[in-house]
């Protein structure tokens, strides 16, 4: 809102920090048309700061997956660069926690 107050009003953030302390007393120094225009460009403010985190984070994941390729989406191992991996290794390496189940001998009808 500070931001914002200091766009509409043409002065330092600095002086629109020191109006006030809450967003709501910004409204009693400013007129009606003024406050309107404060409110509908700190929500466009606090949007385009949101965007900027977002491709922030989007350039981080995509710098950390271009130095770390056996890293998967949610950082995790890819299935393929674990020992134990399904199709990867001889018969029997990897020993399953569950058993199978065994289907019943005698039908029910």
């Amino acid at each position: 809102t500070c931001a914002a107050v200091a766009e509409v009003l043409g002065i330092k953030l600095s002086t629109a920090q020191a109006m006030a302390s809450t967003a709501l007393m910004f409204a009693e120094h400013l007129e009606d048309r003024q406050w309107q225009r404060v409110q509908k460009r700190s929500l466009a403010i606090e949007k385009e700061r949101k965007e900027k985190q977002r491709h922030a984070y989007r350039q981080e994941r995509a710098s950390a997956g271009a130095k770390s390729p056996s890293i998967g989406v949610l950082g995790s191992p890819k299935p393929e660069d674990t020992p134990f991996a399904p199709g990867r290794g001889s018969p029997g390496e990897a020993v399953s926690a569950v058993e199978p189940e065994s289907a019943p001998d005698a039908k029910i009808g």
